[in-house]
């Protein structure tokens, strides 16, 4: 079997697995595939199938390798664009780590067409009416559990009312949908 009908081999085998998402981005509410969903797994397959994934990271792409084990001169090359990463409170060392992690998740996806549901599509169209102005900042919303909490509800309690109420998610709320349920808690808790 050529590199190509074991690739094709893996990523069948990869789908029938019915992996789960474990990744939760609590801001924009979606799951999504960390590399420790899939990645045994891969393994496991690759072990079976006979290839093997390397990932090589230089200045300006993210390179992985899918090599025939039995006949190492055949392989297959996926490259991403190196992009740089600014996360808060991080020494660039842990920067570069952040980076090479999402590459390494984003190489794997691609080969093996690891499918989610596309995070732009997911966020996009869902600006309140009064657009970005509108829109509540994460203080606010820390604000409003912290009133919640204080009359007696916990955080999936207070995201269950404001879709109930509003049909939106918490971070879609608009100001005034935020200040009607601060209200609301604020009179709970006297």
């Amino acid at each position: 079997m050529n590199i190509y009908k074991k690739l094709a081999e893996a990523r069948v085998k990869l789908q029938e697995a019915e992996l789960k998402k474990s990744g939760l981005n609590k801001f924009a509410g979606y799951e999504y595939f960390e590399l420790s969903d899939f990645l045994p797994k891969i393994n496991e397959i690759n072990k079976e199938l006979g290839i093997c994934t390397v990932i090589s990271f230089g200045a300006e792409y993210a390179i992985m390798m899918i090599i025939d084990v039995d006949k190492a001169e055949d392989s297959i090359e996926l490259k991403s664009p190196m992009k740089e990463a600014t996360l808060k409170g991080c020494h660039p060392i842990q920067n570069l780590g952040a980076i090479q992690s999402y590459q390494r998740r984003y190489l794997y996806m691609a080969a093996y067409e690891i499918v989610e549901n596309d995070m732009l599509d997911a966020t996009t169209g869902n600006e309140p009416v009064g657009g970005k102005d509108n829109k509540v900042s994460e203080a606010q919303l820390k604000r409003m559990y912290a009133l919640g909490y204080k009359a007696g509800y916990d955080f999936n309690a207070v995201k269950k009312h404001v879709f109930d109420k509003f049909k939106v998610n918490v971070e879609d709320m608009t100001k005034e949908q935020y200040d009607m349920v601060c209200n609301g808690y604020e009179k709970l808790k006297k």
